[in-house]
């Protein structure tokens, strides 16, 4: 369990980075003027791209970026949620304190004695069963968290194939900036060769 641990801690540094790029992503390529009850545009194959106008590219490279970052974040989420989860899991079992069993002293027990220890049997077997359902619970937690972090890392993985996707409107951008029809004012930088590398 301290293995699982470190390689969360590993997780989060890594993930707080990755969010720190992505912050600046999402808000390079928010738009305050754009109409955010709008549908977002469909997204274009990289044969149609030069047929849309620079609006409409412009646009649909945001909106496959933001989509994509939505849900690597909501995958980042989830996971500091188990997190928490897991925390509480772990602070509830170091919490139960398991009572003491008192055995008789002799084969010649009074009835009391031996109905005193049988009280405290049955309190002990309620206390052992409480700590096997709180580790069981803390399991459920540590199996969700490796679930979580596989999550993670498919949403990475579509982030970056999204970024690969992104290849074909940097080029169309690049052949609008080079032939006039887009100035470089008004491309941003998430439309730059160097942003998406």
């Amino acid at each position: 369990m301290h293995f699982l641990s470190i390689i969360n801690k590993i997780i989060l540094i890594l993930l707080f980075n990755i969010v720190i790029i992505l912050n600046s992503a999402i808000a390079e390529t928010s738009n305050p003027t754009s109409d955010t009850a709008s549908t977002p545009p469909n997204t274009s194959t990289s044969d149609e791209l030069y047929q849309l106008n620079n609006a409409i590219l412009i646009k649909q490279a945001n909106t496959l970026l933001k989509q994509a970052i939505s849900a690597f974040y909501q995958q980042i989420r989830a996971f500091f949620h188990i997190e928490v989860q897991l925390k509480q899991a772990k602070a509830a079992t170091k919490k139960l304190q398991l009572t003491k069993t008192k055995t008789l002293s002799s084969l010649s027990a009074t009835l009391d004695e031996l109905r005193q220890a049988l009280e405290n049997t049955a309190a002990r077997n309620e206390e052992l069963q409480n700590l096997l359902q709180l580790q069981q619970n803390k399991q459920k937690k540590l199996e969700r968290s490796k679930l979580q972090v596989e999550s993670i890392l498919q949403a990475l993985q579509a982030l970056w194939a999204t970024f690969d996707q992104l290849d074909a409107y940097v080029l169309e951008a690049q052949l609008r900036v080079n032939d006039g029809n887009l100035s470089k004012k008004m491309r941003p930088k998430l439309l730059t060769q160097k942003y998406i590398k």
